[in-house]
């Protein structure tokens, strides 16, 4: 997948979300939005997601 336009790409991360020590552990493939990236993280739970700065 190509970078957006301003050269970004969204993931879905679940295990150690909380976490912000490297490497990074991604759950999903890139999507140039965040929308796309919001959809697949909600089709992979059961109920609901606190979104914050979205």
């Amino acid at each position: 997948m190509p970078l957006n336009e301003e050269g970004l790409l969204y993931y879905v991360r679940f295990r150690y979300a909380g976490a912000a020590t490297e490497p990074t552990w991604v759950d999903s493939g890139g999507y140039q939005d965040i929308s796309g990236a919001i959809e697949e993280a909600e089709s992979k739970v059961i109920g609901r997601i606190q979104w914050e700065n979205t």
